[in-house]
Order: C-alpha cells, then structure tokens, then sequence
C-alpha cells in the first residue's frame, strides 16, 4: 500500500511557484515533494494556496528547504529500487 501523499504547507507552495516559473515539470516537483501531481496542478491553477508567492531561490532558507527535500526523495527512491532489487525471501 502506498504511503498517503503528504500535506503541502505554504513554505512547500511558494517552492512549487518558483520551480513552476523555472519550467520544471509537474511531476518533478511532486516526486520531490513527495505529494500527488495532483496537489502541484492544484497550486499552479491557484485552487490551493492561492496568496502564497513563489519562494526567492537564491536565499539560504530556500537553499535548505530544497537539501531536505532531496535528500528525503533520495532515501525513497532507495526504499523503492531495494524493494524492487531484493530477491525475495531475503532481507537487505
């Protein structure tokens, strides 16, 4: 069973605007996030967090927000490419 997308706080919408408005894709912006595309569509058509401006990329928090985001995204898809690797029946 999948795990429930998680909930996107302001902070992660303004990141949203801002990688929208540098021409990611959708989906990219999900997978980073760890959210449903859906949510991404959402806030690009300003049902979701209609307020909330894009985030300033260049400053530190936003530099941090985003090593976060990574390194989260990066043990999932760990999680997933052991469970799609490991024979089954044996434990890695």
């Amino acid at each position: 069973m999948r795990p429930r997308s998680r909930t996107l706080t302001d902070g992660d919408a303004a990141l949203v605007r801002a990688l929208l408005a540098r021409n990611w894709a959708q989906h990219d912006i999900a997978s980073l996030l760890g959210c449903n595309q859906g949510r991404i569509a959402e806030i690009a058509a300003g049902e979701r967090h209609a307020g909330v401006e894009p985030a300033d990329l260049s400053t530190d928090a936003a530099r941090a927000h985003i090593a976060v985001l990574e390194n989260a995204w990066a043990l999932r898809m760990h999680r997933m490419l052991a469970d799609v690797l490991r024979p089954q029946g044996t434990i890695l």
